[in-house]
């Protein structure tokens, strides 16, 4: 049977085959590592972070990128995610605790960003992208390029790629 995790690991592999490296992976129905706080909001019901499915950094010539996935089995179902990297995208808060999550660090990873500079930049400068991936063929949903200031790609898998 055909989950969301087989379009997030699938998604996964292919960031890794692209040079990208895995910061964090959140699975379904699970609990992400990697928690980006929201703005305080007026609904208690509402969560109070955002929990991005796959976080991955990449270091393209000399700058650093910063990549949030979010998966779905259907493309048709992704318009609550878009939703959210709208959200994300106009709260400069949560974006430059995203970097400085991905910051580099002393005895740390190799691949990270350099938070102090970052921080004194504007929010439209970050090196932070959205994405989302799904199976080909599961709606007409319209992924728009950019959301805001920021790169929006699209990954799609054929039912054969999910189950390798």
């Amino acid at each position: 049977m055909l989950t969301e995790e087989h379009i997030t690991r699938a998604t996964a592999n292919k960031l890794a085959k692209d040079g990208w490296e895995i910061i964090a992976v959140h699975p379904p129905d699970g609990q992400g590592p990697f928690t980006i706080p929201k703005p305080p909001r007026s609904r208690n019901i509402e969560r109070a972070s955002y929990h991005p499915d796959i976080v991955a950094i990449k270091k393209d010539n000399s700058n650093i990128k910063i990549i949030l996935v979010e998966c779905k089995i259907k493309k048709s179902d992704l318009m609550g995610d878009l939703e959210k990297f709208k959200d994300l995208a106009n709260n400069p808060d949560s974006l430059y605790f995203i970097c400085f999550r991905c910051q580099k660090f002393d005895d740390g990873p190799e691949l990270g960003v350099d938070y102090e500079s970052l921080s004194s930049k504007n929010v439209s400068e970050l090196p932070i992208e959205f994405a989302v991936a799904y199976m080909k063929d599961t709606g007409n949903l319209d992924i728009p390029s950019k959301i805001k200031d920021f790169k929006c790609s699209e990954f799609s898998f054929s039912k054969k790629e999910l189950f390798i």
